[in-house]
């Protein structure tokens, strides 16, 4: 079975990190800007004393630092070197093409064969693609395959929020990802659904 895009699992050894740490510094690495720990705990649904824990860890080996005023964090170089990954071997995501399909697919509850797909929506999918794989992990501990990473999506887009829904548009929902996830979430739940796949979102939605 495929799976999505791996943790470097030669890097993750070496550095002595398990999943849940390495996932944690990947976190902080893409938000590509400096971020607090509830920042962190909101995007990674772990609670802020977890998150600590985790940090000081981090810390200690270098891979993050934290500003002595904000109290911020950003990755160092060393992590930046330790857990690159060969550009030849992931600059292509499959989920970019599979998201493009979810959203037009005539399956789909809401007919959105208006939508238009430009080359700038592969990025934000690609994107988007990154913030459900961190959510999984997080959740699980485990690598998503492409099978569960669709199956989230298409669970969001199919329960999306009133104005997400009536002005569809990929780059808003990758900009309010954790609002989205939090109204599906809440709606699902009060449908009582438990639906497979969604590692964000209770079982289905735990895993979200």
């Amino acid at each position: 079975m495929n799976h999505v895009i791996k943790i470097p699992q030669e890097s993750r050894i070496k550095c002595s990190l398990g999943i849940l740490e390495y996932a944690i510094a990947d976190i902080i690495q893409h938000f590509k800007k400096p971020v607090s720990i509830e920042e962190i705990s909101q995007y990674s649904h772990e609670s802020n004393e977890n998150i600590r824990v985790i940090i000081e860890q981090l810390r200690e080996l270098e891979y993050i630092q934290v500003a002595p005023r904000s109290g911020k964090l950003t990755v160092t170089n060393i992590w930046r070197q330790v857990s690159k990954i060969d550009k030849c071997k992931d600059e292509v995501n499959p989920l970019v093409e599979l998201i493009k399909q979810s959203i037009l697919s005539t399956e789909r509850k809401i007919d959105r064969s208006d939508y238009q797909w430009s080359g700038g929506e592969g990025r934000i999918a690609d994107e988007l693609s990154k913030k459900l794989i961190s959510s999984h992990r997080i959740k699980t501990g485990n690598e998503p395959t492409n099978e569960d990473i669709i199956n989230s999506f298409c669970l969001i887009i199919d329960n999306l929020p009133e104005f997400h829904e009536l002005n569809f548009s990929l780059s808003r929902i990758n900009s309010d990802y954790n609002g989205v996830i939090s109204h599906v979430r809440s709606k699902l739940k009060g449908k009582g659904k438990i639906i497979a796949g969604a590692n964000a979102i209770n079982d289905a939605i735990n895993q979200l």
